[in-house]
């Protein structure tokens, strides 16, 4: 018998890890956050639950609610009660939470007539991609929302905001993985364009993204490469630094760190510029009552409204 070793990825780590495996080390080992904190995290963050709330509903009631103007407009009320509660959780600015909750409003409006068909929401995976007697190489997600979407079908719809136009990258393991383990070869991506200048229409884009066979055999392929090497630094607890990647994706929080001159300043800047924040855990995506305490408040505003919202 052999000891096997389990890796189990999700788009976070696996994306980390293909970055920077230094960066992947203070972030998600030693969960290490900047004190300036960049709060589009935050505010995606919010987005992401107000949306949760808003399928929640659209999945019990169907149509119902959407053609019940006043029904309509509580439903509205209650998400925007619920995210100036949840941005304090996440002490966002009033001005932030006022941003989101706009954008959210929104995109709702401008979607509202849309056809699509909410089947399930926040739909939690795990996939087995290899195992053999020496690595075992699992897949964890969450889809944002599964739909039945004219003309189609049966799709997984993910949202994304942000503050640029254009089609996501088709090279992505987040939905490459989503396609993988859904076993179909559609997803679609929901942008929520922040920039105010732009008609709707213009800021609120739905791209279609397919992946045959062959594309997430490729995948599977190299996630599985990279699991092996993801075993090797955490074995031997090295973690080589990425020093292309230093100016990308708009500066890495970690350059200060990195570009320490000696180790005793390494150590400072370590201590002064980051705080120990929540541990990433790849395996929480399982969890039913990982997100029980936010169900339960969305559940509460919705009564308040004459909702009736189903937490499970």
């Amino acid at each position: 018998m052999t000891d096997r070793k389990n890796v189990i990825f999700d788009s976070t780590i696996l994306n980390s890890i293909q970055d920077c495996a230094e960066k992947n080390n203070l972030s998600h080992n030693q969960d290490l956050r900047p004190v300036e904190r960049k709060t589009y995290f935050e505010e995606g963050d919010l987005l992401h639950n107000m949306f949760e709330f808003y399928n929640l509903v659209l999945r019990d009631t169907r149509t119902e609610i959407l053609y019940d103007n006043e029904k309509y407009d509580d439903l509205l009320k209650a998400i925007a009660d619920y995210g100036q509660w949840y941005s304090v959780q996440k002490e966002l600015l009033p001005s932030e939470a006022s941003e989101v909750i706009f954008q959210f409003n929104a995109y709702a409006n401008h979607t509202r007539m849309d056809g699509v068909t909410v089947l399930e929401v926040e739909k939690p995976f795990t996939i087995n991609l290899y195992k053999d007697d020496e690595l075992g190489v699992y897949y964890t997600g969450k889809i944002d929302r599964y739909t039945d979407t004219p003309p189609y079908g049966l799709v997984a719809r993910d949202y994304k905001s942000g503050g640029q136009r254009g089609k996501p990258k088709n090279l992505s393991n987040q939905f490459t993985s989503y396609c993988y383990a859904m076993n179909s070869e559609l997803i679609i991506v929901d942008k929520v364009g922040f920039q105010k200048t732009l008609k709707p229409e213009q800021r609120f884009e739905h791209h279609p993204l397919y992946y045959n066979a062959f594309k997430k055999e490729q995948w599977k392929k190299d996630t599985i490469w990279w699991a092996r090497l993801y075993a090797f630094y955490i074995e031997t607890n090295t973690w080589p630094r990425n020093r292309t990647g230093c100016d990308k994706w708009g500066g890495c929080d970690f350059v200060p760190v990195c570009d320490a001159n000696d180790e005793e300043t390494r150590q400072h800047l370590l201590k002064t510029l980051y705080v120990i924040g929540d541990h990433w855990d790849v395996s929480a995506v399982l969890e039913k009552d990982k997100d029980l305490t936010n169900r339960q408040k969305m559940s509460e505003i919705a009564g308040n409204y004459g909702i009736d919202l189903r937490i499970v």
